[in-house]
C-alpha cells in the first residue's frame, strides 16, 4: 500500500488570515486535512512540518504579535485564542504572550496530528556546512538559503530511512525546483520527490493513491464552464467590487480595527468603480457529495476606475496578484498598493467555489 509524506514549507503552512495565532495554519493545510479525512487515507497520507520550518513559523507568529501587542484592545481579533484564564489580553506580558504562541503551536500540531520532521543529525551538518561554501541549492548566493538547506537535508534524512514513502514538498519557492535537488534526492529514495504549489495538491494526492475521484479532469471541466458561465461571471464580479469597495478585508487581515486598516489603505481602491471579468483557473479541493466538488478558483479581473474608460488587455506589466492556479510564479506576486500611483489594470482573486455538473457554481466564500 502506497504511502506519502506531504511537507509544507512555511510560507504555505502559516495562515494568513484574521485569527493567525488562532488558527495557527493556513486555509491550504485544513483543506488537505479535510480531503485526507473525507476520504479515509489517513493510514496513507501524513502532514508534515520540518522542525526548522516550525521554528520559523512560531518565530514569525510571535514577532507579528509582538508588533501589534501595544494595540492588541483594537485588534482583539488577531489574538484571539491565547487569552490567560480570564485575564485581557492588556494584562499579558510580552513574555507570557511568546509563551502561548508556542503552546498554541504546539496544540494545533497535535490536534492536527501533523508529524514533525527533525532537524539533521550532527554528521549532516557537514553537508550543509560544504553546501554553503560551494553554493550548492538550496543555497544560493549573496549567502541566501540555510533555513532552506537545513529543511532539505532534514527531508533527505527523513526519506533515506522511509524508502516505500513518497514524497511531496509543497513550495513556491522555486529553487526546489532545481534539477541537481531532485537528482540528488533520487540518490537517497527510490521515488521521485513531487514539488507543487498547494493548489493542485489534492489532485496529485488522487493520481498517486489511485483514489478514483477524477479530480484534475474536473478540475479541467470546472476551468473551462467557469470561462463560459457569463452569468456567474457577473456574481463573482459584483462579489469581487465589495471587496475591493471593502478596507478590511484581505490584504490588511492582520489590522482588524478600521484605524489600522485606514493607514495602509490604498488610495487607487476608492477610485474603483468597476471590475470585469477576464479569466480564471480551477483546482478541485474536495468531494462534497456525488456530484458536488469544492473547487477554489484564481479569478482574474479588470479594473475600472472613476473618470476612465474601461480598461483594454494590453498590459500585464499591472497586474496584482498574477497566479495562475496551475502555472504559479511567486517572484510575480505584488503586494496590494504597490502600483497605488499608477493605478493597477487588473487584480487577481481567490473564491472558494462549489461546483456541480448539474446545478454549475456556488460561491462558498472569498481568500
Amino acid at each position: 500500500m502506497k504511502k506519502i509524506k506531504i511537507i509544507f514549507d512555511n510560507n504555505k503552512s502559516i495562515v494568513g488570515g484574521d485569527k493567525p495565532i488562532a488558527e495557527i495554519f493556513s486555509a491550504n493545510v485544513y483543506k488537505l486535512l479535510g480531503f485526507i479525512k473525507k476520504n479515509k487515507i489517513e493510514n496513507r497520507v501524513s502532514v508534515c512540518l520540518t522542525e526548522i520550518f516550525k521554528q520559523e513559523g512560531v518565530a514569525e507568529l510571535q514577532e507579528r504579535a509582538i508588533s501589534k501587542y501595544k494595540d492588541a484592545i483594537k485588534c482583539g481579533s488577531i489574538l484571539e485564542g491565547i487569552a490567560v484564564g480570564d485575564k485581557l489580553i492588556k494584562e499579558i506580558s510580552e513574555k507570557k504572550l511568546i509563551e502561548k504562541i508556542k503552546e498554541q503551536f504546539d496544540l494545533k500540531i497535535k490536534e492536527n496530528n501533523i508529524e514533525i520532521i527533525p532537524l539533521p543529525s550532527e554528521m549532516r551538518i557537514l553537508d550543509l556546512v560544504d553546501r554553503a561554501i560551494n553554493y550548492n541549492p538550496p543555497f544560493e548566493k549573496k549567502d541566501k538559503g540555510f533555513k532552506d538547506s537545513v529543511a532539505w537535508i532534514s527531508i533527505l534524512e527523513d526519506a533515506k530511512n522511509n524508502q516505500d514513502i513518497t514524497y511531496i514538498l509543497i513550495t513556491v519557492d522555486t529553487i526546489f525546483n532545481r534539477a541537481e535537488l531532485k537528482k540528488e534526492f533520487l540518490t537517497i529514495n527510490k521515488n521521485s520527490i513531487v514539488i507543487t504549489s498547494p493548489e493542485p495538491i489534492e489532485e496529485e494526492l488522487d493520481n498517486i493513491l489511485v483514489l478514483g475521484i477524477g479530480l484534475e479532469e474536473i478540475g479541467k471541466e470546472a476551468t473551462e464552464n467557469l470561462n463560459k458561465d457569463i452569468s456567474f461571471q457577473r456574481e463573482l464580479e459584483k462579489k469581487m467590487l465589495e471587496s475591493v469597495n471593502e478596507p478590511i478585508h484581505g490584504f490588511m487581515a492582520y489590522f482588524p480595527s478600521a484605524t489600522a486598516v485606514s493607514m495602509s489603505y490604498p488610495n487607487w481602491k476608492k477610485d474603483v468603480v468597476n471590475v470585469f471579468f477576464r479569466s480564471a483557473n480551477v483546482n478541485v479541493k474536495n468531494k462534497i457529495n456525488q456530484d458536488t466538488f469544492e473547487v477554489e478558483a484564481a479569478v482574474n479581473f479588470g479594473l475600472t476606475y472613476s473618470g476612465s474608460n474601461v480598461v483594454s488587455d494590453d498590459s500585464a506589466s499591472s497586474l496584482i496578484y498574477p497566479i495562475n492556479v496551475r502555472s504559479f510564479n511567486p517572484s510575480a506576486i505584488t503586494l496590494l498598493g504597490e502600483y497605488e500611483s499608477s493605478r493597477p489594470k487588473y487584480i487577481e482573486q481567490r473564491f472558494s467555489l462549489s461546483f456541480s455538473k448539474k446545478n454549475g457554481f456556488k460561491i462558498l466564500g472569498i481568500e
